[in-house]
């Protein structure tokens, strides 16, 4: 999978579960918000679990890179 299709992968599972809790958080707009934070947080682990393994993960590193860069365009 490239990074753009985990990026949008990433923020469309929480958005749907967050469009499917019954809260006041129906508004597709105010979910889309919330999934793209809680998509940034899962990605800023997954960078620092890649940049902790022995020698750090260089490739690993750079597709979560590109990842977070995907993400941060769904808050323009």
């Amino acid at each position: 999978m490239n990074y753009k299709e985990q990026a949008d992968q990433m923020v469309n599972e929480y958005r749907m579960i967050l469009m499917n809790e019954n809260t006041d958080c129906g508004n597709e707009i105010l979910c889309t918000t919330i999934a793209v934070k809680c998509a940034l947080v899962a990605v800023n682990q997954l960078q620092l679990q890649a940049g902790n393994q022995k020698f750090g993960n260089y490739l690993a590193m750079q597709y979560w890179l590109d990842v977070e860069k995907e993400i941060e365009n769904y808050e323009q």
